[in-house]
């Protein structure tokens, strides 16, 4: 038979362990997710020979986030693009943009860039024929000229 003290002892939920708890995975969340997220991220590739390449290459999601495709075709150029945000908790978005270069027959990396702050972005051609990055709000927050990429 156990006596109350005996009982007291073994009872894991006691409210010096819960507050252990707490402050373990408050630690945990303030640093170790974002160390495991940034371990994670993709490299973009500097070239590739196809678009499933890039496809396979940047996957599905990054981190916790889901990796976006953009496809343009503008002014006889060919682009691909790709958007993730890998965090929760943290406001920051991760482009890569590709343009394919038909001499050489590959596809070639020309924005390789972290946005901050960002949560959701979009892209878009603007009739100044800019690859164009928004936030959620519509804020510009990347706007690169395209004028200068082969056709």
């Amino acid at each position: 038979m156990f006596s109350i003290a005996d009982r007291e002892s073994a009872d894991p939920i006691r409210p010096q362990n819960v507050k252990a708890l707490i402050c373990a995975c408050s630690l945990f969340l303030a640093t170790g997710a974002h160390a495991v997220a940034e371990a994670d991220l993709v490299k973009p590739l500097k070239e590739a020979i196809t678009r499933e390449e890039l496809v396979n290459h940047f996957g599905t999601t990054v981190g916790i986030g889901a990796v976006e495709k953009w496809e343009f075709t503008t002014a006889g150029r060919e682009l691909i693009v790709f958007g993730y945000c890998p965090y929760s908790g943290r406001a920051v978005c991760y482009v890569h943009a590709y343009y394919y270069q038909p001499t050489k027959q590959r596809w070639v990396l020309f924005i390789d860039r972290r946005v901050e702050p960002a949560i959701h972005l979009s892209a878009e051609i603007s009739s100044d024929h800019c690859l164009t990055f928004k936030d959620r709000d519509g804020k510009v927050m990347v706007k690169e000229s395209i004028e200068a990429l082969p056709r």
